[in-house]
């Protein structure tokens, strides 16, 4: 049987997404059912099993996302730098050091306050550069596809943001490298 997405299951999966009482399906209802609809294509290949003959990269790809953004994360708590450093020496801030502006530090500041920035930015770098690997890792298999669809869904859950690139979202463009992956494969 071939892994192969008939017009008959676009149109259906196109239906389930949008016969519901709201007009615009949530992103959370449209990850779930291409999750879905991405399994059953990887187990309609062959005997029903997906076997993987090279394990996929995808993987590691998600644990080192999912450890910057952690990394990232524990960054963003500002609550004890508040307490121990004045508010005056505390002007320089993280979206001028984001948007590499050359004088976003502030003279006067706090040297942890200083640190704290460089590392929250250091961190913010590597969450992007580890969420761009996820969209860029060779050899993603149709599993793998599934994974990095499941693991999408599971951040969006969360609330978890995404970043955007001049390509476009991040989102968007992971379903697009799935769909690649999947129409390769049927």
């Amino acid at each position: 049987m071939r892994n192969a997405v008939t017009p008959g299951a676009t149109v259906t999966l196109a239906q389930n997404l949008t016969d519901s009482p709201t007009t615009k399906p949530s992103r959370r209802s449209f990850l779930s059912s291409a999750i879905f609809a991405a399994a059953g294509t990887v187990l309609s290949a062959g005997d029903g099993l997906a076997v993987e003959s090279l394990p996929d990269p995808i993987f590691a790809a998600i644990e080192r996302h999912r450890a910057a953004y952690a990394a990232h994360d524990a960054t963003l708590g500002e609550d004890e730098f508040e307490e121990r450093i004045p508010f005056e020496l505390r002007q320089s801030t993280f979206f001028d050091a984001q948007r590499g502006d050359p004088d976003w530090r502030v003279p006067t500041d706090h040297p942890d306050w200083i640190a704290h920035i460089e590392e929250s930015c250091r961190a913010w770098r590597e969450e992007q550069e580890a969420a761009a690997g996820l969209l860029s890792t060779d050899d993603l298999s149709p599993a793998g596809a599934v994974a990095l669809l499941a693991y999408a869904r599971d951040r969006e859950d969360r609330g978890d943001p995404w970043p955007d690139f001049e390509e476009g979202s991040w989102l968007y463009l992971m379903l697009c490298r799935v769909v690649e992956v999947l129409a390769v494969s049927a």
